[in-house]
């Protein structure tokens, strides 16, 4: 439990505040790097992620050991953060039926932040929870519809639940939130998209409307025909 403390650099006599404002100044900047996307990130990066999250969830258990409620002592949005980190942890450990626990629990603290609904849906669909998976990342969507990577994912449901046409357009409009967006091409090209095409086309599209306006459409229309 000892060691818990010492790698966030502070004594087992400190104060929890104290404690968790030193857990954050380590943790924030990690999560900023990982945000949205833990596979091929910077192996450093997700190491010391791992190590002071768990470092916090030691002393968490030390101090739950010593009579303290924790959830009673923290404010909403610590917690929050503390339990929405935790779950981060144990998917990227593959722990997926721990993960979505944790995410649960963070949402008890607060249900508007849309990466808790985002990674529980990953979770559930690395449980291939089809329903389940499909659920959590609307409700992500729902909170932020510009966001690529929750359509990206959702678009994988989809895949999974062997709905391609469904999983195609999710991803193009994962990749009209962003363009040159690497993993919904990747994907739409393994489908037999023709990526490079429907940008040409859209670019194409774009320029016509900012020459001709609504007239634009029309003439796009006349030239295919």
């Amino acid at each position: 439990m000892a060691e818990g403390y010492y790698i966030l650099g502070v004594s087992p006599d400190s104060q929890l505040g104290s404690i968790v404002q030193s857990y954050l100044n380590f943790i924030i900047p990690l999560e900023n790097k990982l945000e949205y996307e833990t596979e091929g990130m910077n192996k450093k990066v997700i190491k010391d992620f791992l190590l002071f999250q768990g470092a916090m969830e030691e002393v968490v258990k030390d101090r739950v050991r010593k009579g303290e409620d924790i959830d009673a002592i923290l404010p909403p949005d610590i917690l929050r953060k503390f339990y929405y980190f935790k779950g981060k942890k144990s998917f990227i450990e593959g722990k997926y039926f721990d993960a979505g626990r944790s995410f649960e629990r963070a949402l008890k603290y607060g249900n508007r932040d849309p990466k808790i609904f985002y990674f529980m849906g990953r979770s559930f669909l690395e449980s291939k929870k089809i329903k389940h998976a499909e659920n959590a990342l609307k409700m992500a969507i729902e909170i932020d519809k510009n966001n690529p990577y929750f359509w990206l994912y959702l678009g994988d449901v989809y895949n999974l639940a062997g709905f391609s046409n469904k999983a195609v357009h999710v991803w193009e409009t994962a990749l009209s939130l962003k363009k040159k967006f690497a993993p919904a091409i990747s994907r739409l090209e393994r489908k037999g998209v023709n990526v490079k095409f429907k940008i040409l086309s859209e670019k194409i599209k774009n320029g016509l409307k900012k020459i001709f306006g609504d007239k634009g459409e029309k003439k796009e229309k006349e030239a295919e025909e």
